[in-house]
């Protein structure tokens, strides 16, 4: 969502939670690709007629995931991989991504970051509809964090308030 509202010309979002994509369109996003709906990597590529995506973000650690952003990026694009991996990567193609020219990013949050992308999104006026999923009252956050998996398919964000 900030990338659009920072000049992205075309923002897809993927992912499988129906409900998920339906929140990030809310929010602004160009697209949404469903893993359910077949090859991904066909349509990003349907939907950037043929020429693939600029600057692509992984946050899954899966290897098919990972293998997808390296196909569906245009040569000389900028892959980052914004997640703690645990784990090491096996079925990587590095041809693939050396024949691309691609270039990889490891991105790492950081304390203040969360004030910066506020103040980002309040300039921008950003729709946060289909972000906030969830509004519980301070009082409701313990069970709301031990029934967590209730929400699950549906929740992105929860907005909690102090009144």
């Amino acid at each position: 969502v900030l990338a659009k509202h920072l000049g992205a010309k075309q923002v897809i979002i993927i992912g499988r939670g129906k409900a998920k994509l339906e929140s990030a369109l809310k929010c602004g996003i160009d697209a949404a690709v469903s893993t359910l709906d077949g090859d991904v990597v066909e349509q990003v590529m349907n939907l950037t007629d043929g020429e693939g995506v600029d600057f692509a973000i992984e946050t899954s650690g899966g290897e098919e995931t990972i293998m997808n952003c390296v196909r569906f990026t245009k040569k000389r694009g900028t892959i980052a991989f914004l997640a703690f991996y645990e784990k090491m990567i096996n079925n990587f193609d590095i041809d693939v991504f050396v024949g691309k020219e691609q270039i990889l990013k490891g991105v790492m949050g950081e304390f203040g970051l969360v004030e910066e992308a506020g103040k980002l999104m309040e300039k921008a006026k950003m729709p946060l509809d289909g972000i906030i999923t969830h509004e519980i009252s301070f009082d409701e956050c313990v069970d709301f964090i031990r029934n967590y998996k209730d929400t699950a398919k549906t929740r992105i964000k929860a907005l909690v308030k102090f009144d």
